[in-house]
């Protein structure tokens, strides 16, 4: 029985300065002829799917229908690729990867991905920070819209994967208090990490297992495993 870790992907893993939000933008200008570079609406720990909705009431006076969101997925998709491509200012998380290659080094852990990412865009992400040969599933922001759900397919693939396993020796590990809520819907632990917006004390406040500064620390983490 291997214990399994599922990650959120950004300001956990993944640091980004504008690819992912640059090829956003010039999807809904594409399509709704709409500049939304100065609409401010909450992203940290969201999915991808509420804060495009977010954006379409703001901006358009009214929640976009299911085509309208498969067209511009596919449009952001195409964008971000090509940004990644061309001058991508995404990176991992200093420690990160060096955390996960130690992870995936011990051979009794199974990771995985739980984060608020259209599946297309996350395996982007993480291909180019060199994270993804690491996970070989995950829950993502693609038929589950609400966060403790996508956590919940997380969960459910992990005891696929292996039917022995309890949800006692599921973790997750997030940037968020979104992500510390959705393992407590879930009943699972988690692990709170200071690499995004959030503080220890903001983080602590939704009552983890614990939390890390950073990931730089690897003997840190793993005394919570």
């Amino acid at each position: 029985m291997k214990k399994v870790i599922l990650f959120d992907i950004d300001g956990t893993l993944v640091r980004d300065e504008g690819s992912a939000g640059g090829a956003f933008l010039l999807a809904f200008k594409t399509i709704f002829n709409k500049d939304i570079s100065t609409v401010k609406v909450s992203k940290a720990g969201r999915t991808d799917v509420a804060i495009i909705q977010d954006v379409a009431q703001v901006t358009l006076n009214r929640p976009l229908e299911l085509e309208e969101l498969i067209l511009l997925n596919n449009l952001y998709i195409d964008n971000l690729t090509n940004n990644l491509i061309s001058n991508s200012t995404m990176q991992s998380i200093p420690g990160a990867l060096e955390l996960v290659t130690k992870l995936h080094s011990l051979g009794d852990l199974l990771l995985g991905i739980q984060t608020g990412n259209v599946e297309q865009a996350a395996w982007l992400k993480l291909k180019h920070c060199q994270l993804d040969h690491y996970f070989s599933f995950g829950g993502f922001c693609t038929g589950q819209h609400e966060r403790h759900l996508i956590v919940k397919s997380a969960i459910d693939q992990a005891l696929h994967i292996d039917p022995s396993n309890t949800k006692e020796n599921i973790l997750i590990v997030g940037d968020t208090p979104h992500d510390i809520t959705a393992a407590h819907e879930n009943g699972v632990s988690s692990i709170g990490v200071t690499t995004g917006h959030h503080t220890s004390e903001e983080l602590l406040q939704a009552k983890p297992l614990g939390v890390v500064e950073n990931f730089m620390n690897i003997e840190e983490f793993l005394n919570f495993l």
